[in-house]
């Protein structure tokens, strides 16, 4: 029989099954071993006993048994009968979550547990749970649509591939048929960080983009520009000594754009994917951030003074507008160049510029908004990281913004860019997450650490360290 460890009470109920004497219940507390005087009449009675999680009788039933018996008088009767569980709830496990890219055959437990949270087992009749899996993919396929027997797994067949819809997981849902006991799991394949070492020209990378070659390109801030294969491989190349590279983007000739971050401005730098360096002489920049237009020109935001302007492929530069505090700068869906103004404790603000120099500035809602990265995401909105609220937040072109509460612990980092699922992915303190397009956030803990982060030309995310100087990259 079944006998739950959360017992602490048990009745029977006597019901003679011919006769004049009438139904009665008796009541006793008891753990494991449960003690009655009962007064049964002679002939065919029914006895049904019921172990309560309560003291008394009272509470929750656990586990019940019935049988039927003839009693005779004047000699010891022995009733016997099978304690079958009463189930309360569902608990779903799996020995593992799939990491993506590495096909795997997993095995998913699902058993019943009564009101105390005890799994039940036999001997006794056992619920049938039926399990269902809403991937329609066959990215995550189960092995059996339900468990009649507990401690039975079903095998999760994982083909290695992403989940694109939605948070990025199979929604796996166990049912009792007519009790309306269910419970809900999430199978997620987990992101694989790697980080590459072998950046020895300084500490602190500050910026990384795409290039023409389909390696990434870095900064280095005392002195260095980094390449970095899709395989890992590391090359770096000298910049002149008085340089501090720190914000970069690929150019529409094919080379690679170069801002300097010091105090003090510098000139717009320009290398080759063969490692050749050159200046635009009396560009005279303090780079922050840096893209590349629909003009073909070089859009950068200068941070001291707070400018906005563009420099052509001739070097030939013009300010076009006056934004100060510019965090990240992105092309939008519009054509036009968006841009972050992150002012904790005061109002930040997303900035638009157009080819022409016409600019608009949309404010957050709130002075406690710090709006840092930003990039235009496939549904025609441009999405943003605010750390000071730790919230994700999305916006039309015309400046109309709805903002996604984070419920995690760890902020949002400073960067934020569309996968190769369609999500916009961002980057925190601990690794980096996801949001979806209506709002299903999910965060994937690992040592990445990515000050900023793109789409490499392998679909795998790319940022980097600014606190080590690694490269570090997510594969999705």
């Amino acid at each position: 029989m079944y006998v739950s460890p959360s017992t602490k009470s048990a009745t029977v109920k006597v019901t003679p099954q011919g006769g004049t004497a009438s139904s009665q219940t008796q009541q006793t507390n008891c753990t494991s071993t449960c003690t009655f005087q009962v007064s049964a009449p002679v002939g065919t009675d029914r006895f049904d006993v019921s172990l309560y999680n309560g003291s008394n009788g009272t509470g929750q039933v656990l586990s019940a048994g019935s049988a039927t018996a003839n009693i005779v008088a004047n000699q010891t009767n022995t009733v016997s009968m099978t304690f079958d569980g009463v189930p309360a709830s569902i608990k779903i496990s799996i020995d593992a979550q799939p990491v993506v890219h590495s096909p795997k055959t997993l095995h998913l437990t699902v058993q019943a547990e009564d009101a105390g949270g005890n799994v039940i087992i036999g001997p006794g009749a056992y619920p049938v749970i039926d399990v269902s899996n809403d991937d329609t993919s066959g990215t995550i396929v189960l092995g059996a649509s339900s468990v009649s027997a507990p401690g039975t797994p079903i095998d999760v067949t994982y083909n290695g591939a992403w989940i694109s819809a939605g948070d990025a997981s199979a929604h796996i849902t166990a049912t009792i048929p007519g009790t309306g006991i269910s419970a809900a799991f999430q199978i997620s394949p987990q992101p694989i960080a790697t980080a590459f070492a072998g950046v020895t020209g300084s500490p602190i990378t500050a910026a990384i983009a795409p290039g023409p070659d389909g390696a990434l390109w870095f900064t280095e801030r005392y002195g260095y520009i980094g390449r970095i294969s899709t395989t890992g491989t590391v090359t770096e190349y000298a910049t002149p000594s008085t340089y501090e590279p720190f914000a970069l983007a690929a150019g529409s000739d094919g080379a690679i754009w170069i801002g300097d971050g010091s105090a003090g401005a510098s000139d717009m730098g320009r290398m080759t994917t063969g490692g050749s360096y050159s200046t635009c002489t009396g560009t005279n920049l303090e780079a922050i951030a840096l893209v590349k237009a629909p003009d073909g020109n070089i859009w950068y935001a200068n941070q001291s003074p707070g400018t906005v302007g563009r420099v052509t492929p001739a070097c030939v530069q013009t300010e076009m507008g006056t934004s100060p505090a510019v965090q990240r700068m992105t092309v939008g869906p519009d054509g036009a160049v968006w841009f972050t103004q992150p002012s904790p404790g005061s109002v930040s603000y997303i900035g638009r510029i157009t080819m022409s120099g016409t600019e608009t500035e949309f404010p957050l809602p709130s002075t406690t908004t710090a709006a840092t990265g930003i990039t235009a995401g496939p549904d025609g909105y441009l999405w943003f990281t605010d750390t000071w609220t730790n919230e994700i937040g999305h916006m039309k072109t015309d400046g109309t913004m709805t903002e996604f509460p984070r419920n995690f612990a760890v902020t949002p980092g400073a960067n934020i860019c569309v996968g190769p699922d369609g999500a916009v992915w961002f980057t925190t303190l601990d690794g980096v997450g996801r949001i979806s397009a209506t709002g299903q956030m999910t965060d994937y803990p690992s040592d990445a650490r990515m000050w900023q982060m793109v789409l490499g030309p392998d679909n795998a995310l790319w940022g980097v360290n600014l606190s080590n100087g690694q490269i570090d990259r997510v594969s999705i």
